[in-house]
């Protein structure tokens, strides 16, 4: 994917969604030359065939990855997720599903997690008696 056009993306978000929302879901943008760094790591292991980002957002993180490589992308804000879909509409193994990764099916198994979680203060977060009941089990 070509770096401008995400950050393009990444510009008309924060322009067109109130900084609320973006407060709300935590929302923040990686920087092209961290996504690479980090893409880089995965990429050293030659057996990886599958790459979970649990917080995809815009998907900067798994842009520089090779768009036959299997990425499973979480992300809890419907809006996000749209936009992202029209960004990777041409990766056939771009899997995204609008979901709290952390309330998900954690059977599943991936050979390599990319991540940069939302940043959010947990004890203002709203369904914070689910998660502690949840990581408490």
């Amino acid at each position: 994917m070509d770096y401008q056009q995400l950050e393009l993306a990444q510009s008309e978000y924060i322009t067109n969604t109130a900084l609320s929302h973006r407060k709300k879901f935590g929302q923040f943008f990686t920087p092209a030359i961290v996504s690479d760094l980090f893409a880089n790591w995965i990429l050293q292991d030659t057996d990886v065939k599958t790459v979970l980002d649990p917080s995809i957002g815009l998907g900067s993180l798994i842009a520089p990855l090779p768009a036959q490589l299997p990425v499973y992308g979480f992300d809890i804000d419907p809006n996000m997720l749209i936009k992202t879909k029209a960004l990777f509409h041409h990766r056939p193994n771009m899997h995204l599903i609008e979901q709290d990764y952390l309330t998900s099916d954690w059977d599943d198994k991936f050979d390599a997690i990319i991540c940069n979680p939302p940043y959010v203060t947990f004890r203002k977060y709203e369904d914070k008696a689910s998660y502690i009941k949840q990581f408490a089990e």
